[in-house]
């Protein structure tokens, strides 16, 4: 964790667990609290740190007692990149690098990943993810093939689901949540990624509780807003705006980023601006400067098994 003072009277560090001991199962799998950012460990984490108002943090039933208290505070703020485009690497990641040096931060985001494309044209390879998760991101599964998931078969399903962890596990990534292709899911698809992840990232438009009020359904099904396509950077600041305002965490989702007036055909509607891209990461900053919240002190030692029940 890096951190660095505004106007030398407040601390502010930006934090990707690698894992989700500091993250989504601590701060959302809770009883209420004085508030919390809920982090999908696969997600950017913008944290604050120090001097804040205590709030429990407790698991769900079995390992209620083993989560403790923390100190920190948060922005309810994170950055996914869907399929894993090469743009992510060359674009994105050095504008986030830039922003760490300039303010002594440590700003990640996650890549979902659809693992069977890995290393083809256009999207990243091994060895550029491998980059960015020493670097702090995250890296999740966006399954093996990218289908819609509610119209294969059930042994497809699980191929889908379970090999794409496998594969990012072989080659070192650890992996705790997915993101549903096209954000397509039910209930048989969720009773399998139940098997397999703590969580998963749909479409569906909107904000998530702090914490979520009931965890172990409403982690399978975070809601999120994609800043590409029609939605213009105002109205993306407002949502950071209305998550800041509401005390709710906002999962800002992403494909590629890149120079807008470069881009042709159906990819600009997939394409978030490069200079937008920055002016919204710079905007977030800004809101963390003036943001306190509460939690407590020491760090939990495990999680609870899967299926979370």
């Amino acid at each position: 964790m890096l951190s660095v003072s505004f106007n030398n009277s407040r601390r502010i560090k930006m934090y990707t667990p690698q894992n989700p001991i500091s993250g989504l199962l601590r701060l959302c799998i809770g009883r209420p609290i004085t508030f919390i950012f809920l982090f999908v460990p696969v997600i950017v984490g913008l944290l604050l740190s120090r001097n804040f108002d205590s709030g429990t943090v407790a698991t769900i039933q079995h390992t209620a007692n083993v989560y403790q208290q923390e100190i920190c505070g948060a922005i309810p703020i994170s950055y996914a990149f869907d399929d894993g485009y090469e743009s992510v690497y060359d674009k994105a990641f050095p504008i986030l690098q830039k922003l760490n040096k300039e303010h002594d931060l440590n700003i990640t985001a996650t890549s979902y990943v659809i693992t069977g494309k890995v290393g083809t044209e256009g999207h990243m390879t091994l060895i550029q993810l491998i980059e960015l998760y020493n670097n702090g991101w995250e890296i999740g599964s966006h399954t093996v093939t990218h289908p819609e998931l509610v119209d294969i078969d059930d042994k497809q399903l699980q191929k889908e689901i379970a090999d794409s962890k496998k594969w990012l596990e072989v080659e070192g990534f650890e992996v705790f949540t997915i993101a549903s292709p096209y954000g397509l899911y039910d209930e048989r698809v969720v009773d399998v990624m139940k098997q397999h992840y703590y969580g998963n990232r749909t479409t569906e438009l909107g904000l998530n509780d702090i914490p979520l009020k009931n965890p172990t359904e409403d982690l399978y099904r975070l809601k999120t807003v994609f800043f590409e396509g029609d939605m213009t950077l105002e109205e993306i600041k407002a949502w950071v705006d209305k998550a800041f305002a509401e005390g709710k965490f906002l999962i800002i989702s992403f494909h590629r980023v890149d120079d807008i007036h470069k881009v042709e055909g159906e990819a600009k509607l997939y394409t978030t601006d490069i200079e937008e891209f920055e002016e919204l990461t710079r905007y977030v900053l800004s809101k963390a400067q003036n943001y306190n919240i509460g939690c407590t002190d020491s760090m939990p030692t495990d999680l609870p098994p899967l299926p979370l029940k």
